[in-house]
């Protein structure tokens, strides 16, 4: 009624919150799960519609964001339900966040702590691990792969662009603080994670310094999940957090990007490539001619020895950075590596193997972009023949 309703008819029902949170409590006691999950659901869309409806009860007794918190954090109901507990402090978080930051702060801090919850639950078994180190990064069906840790990270990121990363970031880095010092590999890859859905909001550089430090101290961790989430998040602080992340840290991530290529691992591997794709290409060109040389005859290497088509993409990928960075002076390198970036578009016709029509996209894109640079630096050579 209350989303339906002029506020003027709907009002007089402000008083009902307090018998709502109840009845909301008693259900989810009672194990009535799916009068609750209906029950959740319009909640959710008064917050979406008619925030001001909680105004009153929350500005009193922080309800109904209390119970529904617990609800969230509760394993032993259903995933819809903590999903839907979540969602209507993450609704409410964006359509009045300027009243709860100035008048009820520790609204904030309970939903942040519900997404670091919820970014624990990952499937931990060894034939779990199995099948996410099998799939590609790309391939169908990864967005339904552990619904609750998803759900978090997306709302983390909702949150803290909602309200801004200034009144947060306290509440922010004690959470990632205590997550990664944890002795669980899940509660480390959740504050990784956070990292990851969160860096691009931040500002001061004492924050990006502390990101930094903790991403660098998992690369190597015993985990797979861990090295791919330190590396994930590396990456995009590559994207955000250009040209300081480069310039304060290549002597730190350079080395280690290098050596994560070649992770046990081949997701990771890939991952590893595609965190050097985000960070080489916001890299200086004198920095990057300085690393150029072992990076190009390690690609070409795993290029030429792997059937992981996500790591021959990113590979391909990889070499395109360096020579669109370094321009010119990939002439050193051209007549070395075509024939090679020419033979993998040519034999690309194992679907399993290679070549959906990305992987034969960025390639010729390589080729071409590559070209174009051979033909404006020399003298004398053979076109290629078209992609």
């Amino acid at each position: 009624m209350v989303d339906r309703l002029d506020k003027s008819a709907w009002a007089p029902l402000i008083s009902t919150a307090n018998m709502l949170t109840t009845v909301i409590a008693q259900l989810a006691t009672a194990n009535q799960e799916t009068e609750l999950e209906e029950c959740l659901q319009a909640m959710v869309e008064v917050a979406a519609e008619e925030p001001n409806f909680f105004k009153v009860q929350l500005s009193q007794q922080l309800e109904p964001a209390k119970t529904l918190a617990l609800l969230a954090k509760k394993k032993d109901i259903e995933e819809g339900i903590r999903m839907l507990a979540l969602e209507w402090l993450t609704t409410y978080l964006e359509k009045r966040h300027s009243f709860l930051s100035k008048n009820i702060p520790q609204f904030a801090n309970l939903a942040l702590e519900c997404c670091m919850a919820f970014m624990l639950e990952v499937d931990d078994s060894e034939d779990d691990l199995k099948e996410w180190a099998g799939r590609m990064d790309d391939e169908e069906g990864e967005e339904d792969a552990d619904t609750l840790f998803r759900t978090g990270e997306q709302s983390i990121d909702r949150i803290v662009e909602a309200v801004t990363i200034e009144p947060l970031a306290q509440t922010l880095f004690q959470l990632v603080a205590s997550f990664a010092n944890q002795e669980s590999w899940q509660a480390k890859h959740a504050a990784l994670s956070a990292v990851k859905q969160t860096v691009e909001y931040v500002e001061e550089h004492s924050h990006i310094d502390e990101m930094a430090k903790l991403l660098i101290a998992h690369v190597d961790h015993a985990h797979p999940r861990v090295r791919y989430a330190a590396l994930h998040a590396i990456g995009q602080l590559g994207n955000d957090q250009a040209p300081y992340f480069q310039e304060t840290y290549h002597r730190q991530i350079m080395p280690l990007l290098l050596k994560k290529m070649s992770d046990p691992v081949d997701r990771v591997a890939s991952m590893a490539m595609s965190g050097f794709v985000s960070y080489g290409e916001e890299l200086d060109k004198t920095l990057m001619l300085s690393y150029a040389q072992e990076f190009m005859q390690h690609l070409v290497q795993r290029l030429q020895s792997t059937r992981h088509r996500m790591i021959q993409e990113e590979a391909i990928t990889s070499i395109a950075v360096i020579a669109g960075v370094i321009e010119k002076d990939f002439a050193l390198y051209y007549d070395g590596i075509m024939p090679l970036l020419k033979q993998f578009v040519m034999s690309a016709t194992d679907e399993k193997q290679n070549p959906c029509e990305e992987n034969r996209s960025n390639a010729c894109l390589c080729l071409v972009s590559l070209w174009a640079r051979r033909s404006s630096c020399l003298t004398q050579g053979r076109p290629l023949e078209p992609c």
